[in-house]
């Protein structure tokens, strides 16, 4: 029996001298409390480790404390948390018997039954993917119950937001600051290999005068000069919308730095 309010795991002493045949005890002064008023016993003393072997191929060893059980109890161990770690046992992973099945350790003849894990089908009594709770007429009337529910479900329009709070996320900034930042035109991941093709359209060969690629101004890269002369530089008569930019920008980034992209990945 498991019993999450006990600081210790305690033995029945005739379950100790009867079933285990173990007469030893290593005695304990103090006394035990408990729940009830004034209900305390003193306390016989504890075992040698005991092996214990749980569900899952776990085993350990542990010194219960022994104390004399009140007759009638249909069980001979109360675990307590002090054995609950060494067990693996939260509030999930319990095992557990079905109802009618418990077999006292008094007349208990085989305990294999006890340890067997019930989380593995052995005798291959279900088919995977097709093992359904319940008869088939308990699954159809469950089916039925919730049948208006899954109607609401459907009629729920998937462009809505879902209302539960714990689906709002929220990305908290200080008072008063914005926090936006816009798409970048150029991929980050492009970046390294427009570098790349920039340091071979600097190089201008003696003979053609020309860089192999002058596509992204529609002429050969500038020598380095003072461009605030504004007698020998002056501003262009014919202006540029940011419509147009932005279509020069989509050529670049779809059709040419593909096309540059793709013979260096060739090479």
């Amino acid at each position: 029996m498991i019993d999450t309010g006990s600081s210790r795991t305690f033995i029945n002493l005739k379950c100790l001298n009867n079933n285990l045949q173990i007469t030893k005890i290593n005695s304990s002064i103090g006394s035990f409390n408990f729940l009830s008023k004034n209900s305390s016993t003193k306390r016989l003393g504890k075992t040698d480790p005991l092996n214990f072997k749980y569900i899952n191929g776990i085993t350990f060893k542990h010194a219960p404390e022994v104390l004399e059980f009140n007759t009638g109890f249909n069980f001979d161990i109360l675990l307590g948390r002090d054995i609950l770690a060494k067990m693996n046992i939260g509030l999930i992973n319990v095992a557990y018997d079905i109802e009618g099945e418990y077999v006292h350790s008094d007349n208990a003849k085989d305990y294999a039954a006890i340890y067997e894990n019930l989380n593995i089908d052995k005798e291959k009594k279900f088919e995977p993917d097709n093992s359904p709770a319940g008869t088939a007429q308990q699954r159809a009337e469950f089916m039925s119950s919730i049948k208006a529910s899954l109607e609401e479900n459907k009629n729920i329009p998937v462009e809505s937001y879902c209302p539960l709070s714990e689906s709002i996320i929220r990305l908290p900034t200080k008072e008063g600051a914005t926090a936006y930042r816009r798409q970048y035109p150029i991929p980050h991941a492009l970046r390294p290999t427009l570098d790349k093709q920039l340091c071979i359209n600097r190089h201008i060969p003696q003979k053609t005068l020309s860089a192999p690629f002058s596509l992204m101004y529609a002429r050969r890269v500038n020598v380095p000069d003072e461009y605030g002369d504004k007698d020998k530089y002056s501003l262009p008569k014919a202006t540029v919308t940011i419509d147009e930019l932005e279509k020069q920008i989509d050529h670049m980034e779809n059709i040419i730095f593909p096309a540059i992209n793709e013979p260096e990945f060739t090479v």
